[in-house]
């Protein structure tokens, strides 16, 4: 017991630094580090879920949020339709209550994370002994091999429940082979508890190990030769111990079933398509490749697991001789081959053989499996499967060689424990995610409510459809202050909120926030609006955040209540402030939508040309095909939209702007160029927001259209010798945070992810050579490289790189040689903190 504290310590530490050094400060976020020292503040994703809640069963259990009201997440005014009963991962948020009220929230959830790590060892060397009660060093590298496999670290370092349900596998193994060996009424007990705590703790979990019921208990009856004394006798000792765990069984389905019914709301009602399925299926080359990164890297077996599958396919296929003892051993671990090949060939998906045919098949015969997303979460039963056939083939090697325990099986075993720590450690590169203790902007809003006896209730911006992990941060601090969101966090989004919440409102994005708005809003109870400037994606609006930002900061019936870095936090007013502030309009707004011609219009009229901006463009013809943009964009009104496209040639060219399916006015723009040359075309003053689309044609002559952007304001690709053109750093898309007063952005080492996080314009600047001034302010040491910055045309990044450091002035220059987007980018390496001011372009 002492010893296997000590290893599954050990083998902790070792995988999951620099946890350890932040074990009350912060949590694992993920597996595959991508940040600089693998440590930032409050990274948004799955960790921050699972994390809010078991902080709910906390509030259960202390009595601040009545018991299975889950009031802080997708609430809409009634309070007692968020009475959602269930198990709230009952199995490790009851082990983080009783651990936070000792320690951090932090330190109780990697305690638990830890505590299942352990379980899983203990369950594991106990069942593989079964086995080779007479060769316990074999059944510890077994139990070994069995918490290193790096899918539990990709799951349990990831914040997924099925890393932490991935220790009820053995224990159900271990309970069901028992009842076949002895038929105990414990071992039967045991299996239930493993099996309806899965189903707590979580649903592959459940799923899949229920399918493996026939596995466990076979490779027992198999191993006791049950089969072939099957007496009257035989069975009846065993059924109390059967009927303990179907009962457990049936539990977890009755209360399966009644969770379902959720979920016929949702849309997961229907299953989950092939194309999903297909999008989350993993390559086979993750079983093997060393650089495999995403989900392609949670299957990765390496020489370690080869080297098990290897040897137990030797020990099938070898010739026992005279020797006829092995018999059995040689069965089980072909049952036990087979069935791990099967559940490598199902965890691939539809990327496996014939095109996914075996997942294929198991949706029609077993309905639920319609439901599985991410076919690699069959591997919750892969590391007791492993730990099985090392086991066996150990000991076959052992009795085949006639090998001695010492140097023989001893040096075997050392070889491949060494080998699995060093390949798997190297796939692990562990994340922390450190935990706000408070956020003002929250808690400024929880403040006012209560001044005004009044329940706290928020919009936060930007609000999405409800799978978005950007709202994990959101759960995480509305949890903290006791504010209840419109917005949440979930798998499972019903219908009715998609149409009745977030399509309504996802206008408000973009700062748009009408009475129809507000009058939605209030019958919500939401008094309040929470933007998070830094997280704030091109996908929810066609401007970069700032305008979002300044619209709410003018508005009339909005007030300002606090701002906490990127965090802003306003009430809305029962009437409109007098006189109402006039909202910053800076010259243009940067933009995130374009049209490429090349991709549209007839095949026929498209052209090659390598100074257009997909190297290509589309040739339109009067009387000829139209140009009708992609899928449409939701866009919110405003007076200075425009369609800047790039064209040349001699016609018309006509633009018309399709709102929700309707045509409105087009506008025209003469071309007499035969360079490419930038027209600006108003858009049409739009009804209120919709769906935009712009349809292009030339109603006279014959011209070229290379690329379209929309953008809001005014802007010439033009710039003269003498002409300077300024422009304020938070009017970029950036990351980190603006200074209302003078339009700074800043950025923060132990917040801001490493890499590009401030870019723009997106704005096409006709050829010639041109030098851009950044104002750059930080107090790290003079010399600190802070960032690393490139100038792109058309967003394409040939290198040419920049670097910026401390306390030294900083200019890029470069020849634009094509009248094409340019765009600059800046990436930070979380080196020091830092500001960006103004911006400044000349052409030289």
């Amino acid at each position: 017991m002492v010893l296997s504290i000590f290893v599954v310590l050990l083998a902790w530490a070792w995988f999951s630094w620099p946890l350890p050094r932040y074990f009350h400060e912060g949590i694992p976020s993920s597996s595959q580090n991508v940040e600089r020292g693998g440590v930032r503040t409050m990274m948004m994703g799955d960790h921050l879920q699972l994390l809010y809640h078991f902080q709910l069963v906390q509030d259960f259990i202390s009595g601040r949020t009545p018991w299975f009201y889950n009031l802080y997440e997708f609430n809409t005014g009634d309070d007692d339709e968020r009475y959602m009963p269930g198990s709230y991962y009952a199995p490790f948020s009851l082990p983080y209550v009783l651990f936070a009220t000792l320690m951090s929230d932090a330190a109780a959830w990697n305690l638990v994370g830890l505590l299942t790590i352990w379980v899983t060892f203990i369950a594991t060397l106990a069942y593989v002994r079964r086995f080779t009660p007479d060769l316990p060093e074999a059944a510890f590298l077994g139990a070994l091999v069995s918490i290193l496999l790096p899918y539990r670290w990709v799951s349990l370092l990831g914040g997924s429940p099925t890393g932490f349900a991935m220790m009820l596998p053995p224990l159900a193994a271990l309970g069901l082979d028992g009842i076949v060996r002895t038929g105990r009424l414990r071992d039967g007990a045991l299996a239930a508890v493993a099996l309806f705590l899965s189903c707590w703790g979580d649903l592959h979990t459940f799923f899949f190990t229920t399918l493996s019921i026939p596995l466990w208990m076979g490779l027992a009856a198999l191993d006791t030769n049950l089969l072939g004394r099957l007496r009257w006798r035989v069975i009846r000792t065993r059924v109390p111990a059967m009927v303990a765990a179907a009962s457990g069984l049936l539990a977890a389905a009755v209360y399966r079933m009644v969770q379902d019914d959720q979920l016929a709301e949702s849309e997961m009602g229907a299953g989950r398509t092939l194309r999903e399925v297909l999008a989350f299926s993993p390559s086979i080359r993750g079983f093997w490749s060393w650089a495999a990164s995403g989900l392609h890297s949670h299957i990765y077996l390496g020489l370690t697991a080869a080297l098990i599958l290897v040897g137990a396919a030797a020990v099938v296929v070898m010739r026992q001789g005279a020797d006829r003892s092995r018999y059995t051993q040689r069965m089980i671990t072909a049952f036990a081959l087979v069935v791990t090949l099967a559940v490598l060939i199902l965890a691939l998906g539809m990327r496996g053989p014939f095109q996914g045919l075996a997942p294929r098949i198991l949706r029609v015969m077993i309905p639920p499996y319609t439901m599985v997303r991410q076919t690699a979460k069959i591997f919750v039963v892969l590391p007791t499967l492993l730990a099985l056939l090392s086991v066996l083939t150990i000991d076959h090697f052992k009795h085949r060689f006639r090998l001695r325990r010492w140097p023989g099986v001893a040096v075997m075993v050392g070889l491949l424990a060494v080998l699995a720590l060093a390949e798997y450690k190297a796939q692990v590169r562990t994340t922390v995610c450190l935990l706000d203790p408070e956020q003002e902007a929250y808690a400024a809003v929880a403040r006012d409510a209560k001044q005004r006896a009044e329940t706290p209730r928020a919009l936060v911006l930007p609000i999405w459809p409800g799978e978005a992990a950007q709202a994990s941060v959101y759960q995480f601090h509305a949890l903290q202050y006791g504010i209840r969101l419109v917005n949440g966090y979930s798998p499972r989004v019903s219908r009715d909120y998609l149409e009745t919440v977030f399509e309504p409102l996802q206008v408000v994005n973009q700062g748009m926030l009408t009475d129809s708005e507000i009058d939605r809003l209030a019958s919500m109870g939401v008094r309040y609006l929470i933007l998070h400037e830094d997280m704030f994606p091109e996908q929810v609006s066609p401007f970069p955040v700032t305008l979002t930002r300044d619209r709410l900061m003018g508005h009339a019936r909005l007030t300002r209540l606090a701002r906490d870095g990127p965090v802003w936090s306003f009430r809305i007013k029962d009437t409109p402030r007098e006189p109402p502030s006039l909202m910053r309009r800076p010259s243009v707004r940067f933009p995130t939508r374009q049209i490429r011609f090349e991709h549209l219009g007839a095949p026929e009229d498209r052209e090659s040309d390598i100074t257009c901006a997909g190297h290509g463009y589309l040739a339109l013809r009067e009387g000829g095909q139209a140009a009708v943009a992609g899928r449409p964009w939701g866009i919110a009104p405003k007076d200075d939209l425009a369609w800047y496209v790039r064209v040349r040639g001699q016609g018309t060219l006509k633009a018309r702007t399709v709102w929700n399916g309707k045509p409105l006015d087009a506008s025209l723009g003469e071309v007499s160029s035969d360079d490419w040359t930038w027209i600006a075309l108003p858009l049409a003053t739009l009804p209120g927001y919709g769906a935009v689309q712009g349809v292009f044609r030339a109603t006279d002559g014959t011209l070229d259209a290379d690329v379209g952007l929309l953008i809001a304001g005014d802007w010439s690709s033009e710039l003269a010798r003498e002409e300077v053109r300024t422009f304020e750093a938070a009017d970029f898309f950036h990351a980190g945070y603006s200074e209302w007063e003078t339009q700074e952005v800043v950025f923060r080492p132990e917040r801001e992810p490493d890499g590009a996080i401030f870019y723009g314009p997106r704005l096409p600047l006709e050829p010639g050579r041109y030098r851009l001034a950044w104002e750059i302010h930080s107090d790290a040491p003079a010399g600190t490289e802070l960032g690393r910055v490139n100038v792109r045309q058309d967003d394409v990044d040939e290198g040419g790189w920049v670097f910026v450091r401390a306390g030294e002035p900083f200019e890029i220059r470069w020849e634009q040689p094509h009248s094409l987007p340019v765009n600059w980018v800046f990436v930070y390496h979380r080196t020091g903190a830092m500001r960006i001011g103004r911006l400044t372009l000349e052409r030289e």
